[in-house]
């Protein structure tokens, strides 16, 4: 199975928003990735209930929701999540992690825990039998542009073991942070599963992003034929 790689549409100029959705949708793309950011959990604001409504009518793709926010559950209820669309959130911003994850799970909606780059495996021991996903932080989030951080890599290949030992072996590790084409492919090597790209790989117009992805996609999935 190859490598997915899904737009971030967090990362869209607002005049070329809508463009990347449909251009998104056209290529059937498995999800679009939205950010979630409340300037607390992390110092910057991204995204909300009207850009979610707004993808919602532009497509039938699934969002991919990245809560970078203190008290998740409430943002599950303020954006009124759908079935079919997934959400990931940072296991120390909420009290009730594990009945979170239950919760989205009961509402038909798939279920990942996001990992800072400080935020050790074993904090999510007790969670990980509810975890469809992990999404991974190569970055200390909250900006683009930011390098990878040192331990990034082979912090990619334990949560594979951590995952594979626990039973999981079909969880997927969505990375977000840096994935220029270089990183990209040592990540597909040490076990990531879904690549999110912006500004600094696939975003430089939604004319180009067609031809920019298909070129993109080959060169990682050849790093394994």
């Amino acid at each position: 199975m190859g490598i997915k790689v899904v737009l971030s549409i967090w990362s869209s100029p607002l005049e070329d928003f809508v463009e990347y959705v449909k251009v998104a949708d056209k290529m059937r793309l498995p999800f679009i990735h939205f950010d979630v950011m409340d300037g607390h959990f992390v110092p910057n604001c991204a995204l909300g209930t009207s850009q979610y409504r707004d993808i919602k009518k532009l497509t039938d793709l699934p969002i991919d929701i990245h809560l970078m926010v203190t008290n998740p559950e409430e943002y599950v209820d303020m954006l009124d999540v759908q079935s079919g669309d997934r959400v990931a959130f940072h296991p120390e911003t909420s009290y009730h992690p594990y009945k979170l994850l239950q919760t989205l799970h009961n509402r038909g909606i798939t279920a990942g825990l996001a990992l800072n780059p400080g935020t050790s495996l074993s904090s999510i021991e007790e969670l990980v039998d509810q975890v469809d996903y992990i999404l991974d932080m190569t970055i200390n989030p909250g900006f683009n542009g930011q390098k990878i951080v040192p331990s990034g890599m082979e912090k990619i290949k334990r949560i594979r073991e951590f995952l594979d030992s626990h039973g999981k072996k079909d969880a997927e590790i969505v990375i977000d942070g840096n994935t220029v084409i270089e990183n990209a492919k040592q990540m597909y090597l040490n076990g990531a599963n879904v690549l999110i790209c912006g500004p600094s790989t696939l975003m430089k117009g939604p004319d180009k992003f067609e031809d920019l992805y298909n070129a993109y996609k080959k060169e990682i999935d050849a790093v394994k034929d």
